[in-house]
């Protein structure tokens, strides 16, 4: 069976800074493009990680794809030919969990971080993000976790090393299982 690991989390938890280590980790030997969707493969480990993370700055990832993205990446699950990684809020739905564990073996990951550490990494990055946009993703990434309960990893990311161990230990997993 195919494994997938979705990563959310409120904006500021780490999660493109995880995924861009995890992007230098796999060995992408080629792009994917399929209709909206974008992401890189690695055909030798046969691991597909959604969204751009080729380029530097703060909002890659599915950051950079269309919000219509969803069809698309239904379709890519459907057939069932690599493990998926991915991350953010294109992609981390109620909707496309529930449809990936008809297909996949899922983990779910959700990152956190304290009110202070996202507040000051809000400042560091000079997001802009109204309190009102960010309230609504604290309440869709709560929404999740309480959907999908025992299933949620939640995993805090305080330290850069964190994210390149983090990123490691999601590769072995999607290449071995374990």
């Amino acid at each position: 069976m195919f494994r997938c690991i979705a990563v959310g989390g409120e904006p500021a938890t780490g999660k493109t800074t995880m995924m861009k280590e995890l992007y230098k980790n796999m060995g992408v030997t080629h792009n994917l493009k399929a209709g909206l969707l974008r992401g890189h493969i690695n055909n030798t480990t046969n691991v597909s990680l959604m969204g751009l993370y080729n380029d530097a700055g703060t909002f890659l990832g599915t950051d950079r794809l269309s919000m219509a993205v969803n069809t698309d990446f239904q379709k890519y699950v459907k057939m069932k030919k690599r493990h998926i990684v991915f991350e953010g809020d294109r992609l981390f739905t109620n909707n496309n969990l529930k449809f990936i564990g008809q297909h996949y073996e899922l983990r779910i990951i959700i990152l956190e971080a304290s009110k202070q550490e996202l507040h000051d990494r809000h400042i560091s990055r000079g997001d802009g993000q109204s309190d009102v946009f960010l309230k609504g993703r604290a309440t869709k990434i709560r929404n999740i976790a309480t959907e999908f309960g025992g299933k949620v990893e939640r995993k805090s990311l305080t330290e850069p090393a964190h994210s390149i161990q983090m990123a490691q230990e999601l590769l072995q997993w999607l290449e071995t299982g374990k």
